[in-house]
């Protein structure tokens, strides 16, 4: 596929290309609303062109995700020279020095901070503990620089703007596209399809997996199942999981699988769990499986964390548990089993919020927004 020169440049070696926030999202929003735009990644799947985006694969071998950035630095340069952009969009922190380099040849760069970097690093297991806090505040540090190279950021939650410069923001909240998700059937519609409660996303110690898996040992035999989207952290939980009696009694494992089969499967659900244990990371989070739950017209049982509450009490979707505790989590299934009307109702609530205020269509107006500002003049 020739370099052929979009205004519009996306970035990413960690993200899939088909990311739900990057490519599904942001790159075929601006697409079809704003100019063509071209999305670099590095997987070695080839070039493709997809919703009006170009997909352009650097094709380097997949190192250790530490020697990404260096591997990649001068292809991705190459590349972003000859396709000649007038903004460049990158969506890892690895990333940052050539976004600082392309800053220096006129290029106006968006960081895109998906998550809170220097606390994600502090509960990083594979890290030895004595390098968590340095490694931290070399983070700190590195994202702080960013400020003096013109930087814009498009950021997933408010309190993020205590780490860059607020001007320089832009909200762009990472909810659910409306248009993939329906609302559920009636809970009697779904009792002759068989009943199930579900979790999708990455399966980790930190999202509660043992503790939820602890939970349905302590319902009954003929009690719904629990339906669990997505990839194992590490082989050796995944084997722990996978060994107790809970999982071959209770539990469907289907694996990863595309997003428009789990938007056929959460509405069918009796609720969707999202439960993860209370890191410094997640106490602020916004997950987006929370917002899909509620797009799809089902019930919620989330951690008991103040962000979850406000949503959750504010649109009475849903209930709150002590994630670190099986017992808590266990009565909150049988509430659901137990109030099918009230659960229905929370169910019909959630999806009115999301309707009105949790969705797509309103984050993405944002974003293009913040294009148009930054297309008025060509970079020097």
């Amino acid at each position: 596929m020739d370099n052929q020169h979009t205004p519009i440049v996306h970035l990413t070696i960690v993200h899939s290309r088909y990311d739900v926030r990057v490519f599904t999202k942001e790159c075929s929003s601006l697409a079809n609303e704003m100019a063509p735009v071209t999305l670099i990644v590095n997987d070695g799947k080839g070039d493709e062109s997809k919703n009006g985006v170009i997909i352009r694969d650097l094709n380097f071998p997949r190192v250790r995700r530490f020697l990404n950035p260096f591997v990649t630095f001068f292809p991705a340069f190459k590349i972003i020279r000859k396709i000649h952009p007038v903004i460049v969009h990158f969506h890892d922190p690895e990333l940052i020095p050539l976004g600082c380099l392309l800053a220096l040849f006129g290029y106006r760069i968006i960081y895109d901070v998906h998550e809170n970097v220097p606390e994600q690093i502090l509960t990083k297991h594979w890290l030895p503990v004595w390098l968590r806090r340095p490694l931290s505040l070399c983070a700190t540090a590195i994202e702080w620089l960013t400020r003096f190279f013109g930087f814009r950021y498009v950021i997933v939650l408010p309190s993020q703007t205590l780490r860059f410069p607020e001007q320089r923001c832009t909200l762009v909240q990472n909810y659910p596209i409306l248009q993939l998700f329906k609302p559920a059937p009636s809970l009697d519609a779904v009792k002759e399809k068989g009943s199930y409660f579900i979790y999708t996303g990455a399966i980790t110690e930190i999202r509660a997996i043992r503790e939820i898996i602890a939970a349905f040992k302590l319902t009954p035999p003929k009690f719904p199942s629990f339906l669990l989207a997505g990839t194992f952290e590490h082989e050796s939980l995944k084997k722990e999981i996978t060994s107790t009696s809970t999982w071959e009694t209770k539990v469907n494992y289907i694996g990863q699988v595309p997003q428009e089969k789990i938007a056929r499967l959460v509405p069918h659900a009796l609720a969707g769990l999202q439960v993860i244990l209370p890191l410094p990371n997640h106490l602020r989070s916004n997950p987006n499986k929370l917002f899909e739950y509620m797009a799809c017209g089902i019930p919620v049982i989330a951690s008991n964390f103040p962000c979850y509450r406000a949503i959750i009490d504010e649109n009475s979707c849903g209930l709150l548990v002590d994630p670190t505790d099986p017992r808590a989590i266990a009565k909150a299934l049988h509430w659901i089993v137990d109030h099918p009307q009230e659960a229905r109702s929370m169910g019909h609530n959630g999806c009115q919020a999301a309707k009105m205020k949790y969705n797509w269509d309103i984050e993405s107006r944002k974003l293009i927004e913040l294009y148009r500002q930054l297309l008025k003049r060509e970079p020097k």
